[in-house]
């Protein structure tokens, strides 16, 4: 029932798309299964304290400005933190989270006191997962990159870049402008497979943006075209 077969056109590209991912099946596997490097605290606790706010809208904000910044970026509940999600983990980011199931947050205190980055607004976690007031905090250490601003995305993006100067990220072939600044709106995601180097580029702008990497990368081959 798709409108999609009454367009000549749509159905011109939904085919030529199916016929590029099954061409470059093996590169478009290597993308899916690359490992995280950001993970996105997204807590059930807090999505039922208070209707959600302001965590919900935080963590749609903090995907949405990470995901720029040319790292694979997916969200981590606090179940998944329980159990491991956390080990490999090459940053955290701590949305605006008033609530949070106490295994979860001894996890996260423990990665914090490991080492581990984690970028935050600086907002306590004052409640438990039933409500109740918490006496003890996660600290900002050597490693903690804060989330100025509004909490609107863009802040988000800059976190990721200052986690990339601080060391926590890799330097990796990723959009940036000609000042050296990410560019939020064009997303890049950065794999190796079978000893060759991949980049996919995709600009979610309604108008076209210069970019330039953020490597010394000069030259490559479209696989599209």
């Amino acid at each position: 029932d798709s409108l999609l077969f009454q367009q000549p056109e749509a159905l011109e590209g939904f085919a030529t798309a199916a016929l590029d991912i099954n061409r470059l099946a093996p590169i478009v596997r290597a993308f899916q299964n690359a490992p995280t490097d950001v993970g996105i605290l997204f807590s059930y606790a807090s999505k039922v304290f208070d209707d959600g706010e302001p965590h919900l809208e935080s963590a749609i904000n903090a995907y949405e400005g990470a995901a720029f910044g040319g790292y694979n970026v997916r969200y981590i509940t606090e179940e998944q933190c329980v159990n491991g999600a956390l080990d490999g983990l090459k940053i955290l980011v701590l949305p605006n989270t008033p609530a949070l199931g106490e295994a979860a947050f001894q996890k996260i205190s423990a990665f914090v006191e490991a080492g581990g980055t984690v970028a935050r607004t600086g907002a306590p976690i004052p409640y438990n997962e039933r409500g109740a007031s918490r006496g003890d905090l996660i600290r900002n250490t050597g490693n903690t990159v804060l989330v100025r601003g509004l909490n609107l995305p863009t802040e988000y993006l800059h976190a990721m870049d200052a986690a990339t100067v601080l060391g926590a990220l890799p330097q990796i072939p990723r959009a940036i402008t000609r000042q050296g600044y990410p560019v939020e709106g064009v997303k890049t995601r950065y794999v190796q497979h079978e000893g060759s180097a991949y980049l996919y580029v995709v600009n979610m702008r309604k108008e076209p943006v210069y970019v330039t990497l953020a490597t010394q990368v000069s030259r490559g081959r479209d696989l599209i075209e």
